[in-house]
């Protein structure tokens, strides 16, 4: 991992990473601006340090070059197109019971399985748009069950089909 030095997994956000280093990324890209460091941002990140200073980890995935696309979180509907109803993307069908996307499909298919160890650090009232979705998965959980997507759905839809 060119972040931490531990095993490197794949090519995410454009460097060669491990997932720890993807995940750290991927949840506090947007809130990175609220960290500070103790001490004047020279910590050094390896592996048995990573997790001790967030704004250092967060500047050595900046200068290893990852960055995030920035999506509209308003997006555009062409004729017969709908919106997600998770997350407001570009939805491309009925799943579990509900207009979402391919992301928010498959974010829902693991969910039930693993939402048990979801938890949420701002008070449950995340926003979940294409760019957040990923920050708050107890809040994109929560959203999922309250427009209606199920497991019966899913049956409700094959059966219907």
């Amino acid at each position: 991992c060119v972040v931490c030095g531990d095993s490197a997994h794949g090519n995410y956000f454009h460097a060669f990473v491990c997932v720890p280093c993807k995940t750290f990324f991927l949840r506090y890209a947007d809130e990175h601006a609220q960290f500070q460091c103790k001490f004047n941002g020279n910590c050094e990140i390896t592996l048995t340090t990573r997790t001790n200073c967030k704004h250092c980890r967060y500047q050595k995935c900046v200068k290893q070059g990852m960055y995030r696309k920035v999506r509209n979180p308003q997006v555009q509907l062409a004729e017969g197109q709908h919106k997600c109803v998770v997350c407001g993307d570009l939805a491309n069908g009925i799943h579990f019971g509900a207009n979402t996307c391919e992301g928010c499909k498959k974010f829902f298919r693991r969910g039930l399985t693993e939402s048990g160890s979801y938890s949420c650090k701002n008070n449950h009232d995340c926003k979940i748009n294409p760019n957040t979705r990923n920050n708050c998965r107890f809040c994109r959980f929560k959203k999922c069950l309250d427009v209606g997507m199920s497991r019966a759905g899913l049956f409700l839809a094959l059966f219907f089909s």
